[in-house]
């Protein structure tokens, strides 16, 4: 796939979701179907987010508090969380932090967690050209 060694997650997130649209469009459907396409599937190991951030987010939502004001990352939060939950009740001597950092390294995310514009914004750079 990509090699992304050495890179941040939001850049390996980037890129994967460079790789993802490409993909799309060699199936031979439009720039905008192959977002829509992308942003609403499952994405398997598609957590791009550093283990401390997940962490402290899950405490927040393990403790009734909101993770962020962005429906789409506090989704992401609460994603992360559930699945957490299904690893140590699997694995009950797993930490808590264990349990974040599998769903991160291994979880199913339902998609990139991002706005059509977010994409949209992340793709010019990479096409080279305004995408309307």
């Amino acid at each position: 796939m990509i090699n992304s060694s050495h890179k941040s997650t939001t850049e390996r997130r980037n890129l994967r979701l460079r790789h993802e649209v490409c993909h799309e469009l060699d199936s031979g459907c439009s720039l905008k179907e192959a977002i829509r396409r992308v942003l609403n599937r499952p994405l398997p190991k598609g957590f791009y987010v550093e283990v401390d951030t997940a962490y402290v987010n899950d405490r927040r939502i393990r403790t009734g508090e909101s993770p962020c004001s962005d429906k789409l990352s506090a989704l992401k939060w609460h994603d992360i969380s559930t699945q957490a939950n299904r690893f140590q009740r699997a694995m009950p001597s797993l930490t808590r932090l264990d349990a974040v950092a599998k769903v991160i390294a291994t979880g199913e995310s339902r998609g990139f967690y991002m706005s059509k514009h977010q994409a949209l914004s992340i793709l010019k750079s990479f096409f080279k050209f305004v995408i309307k």
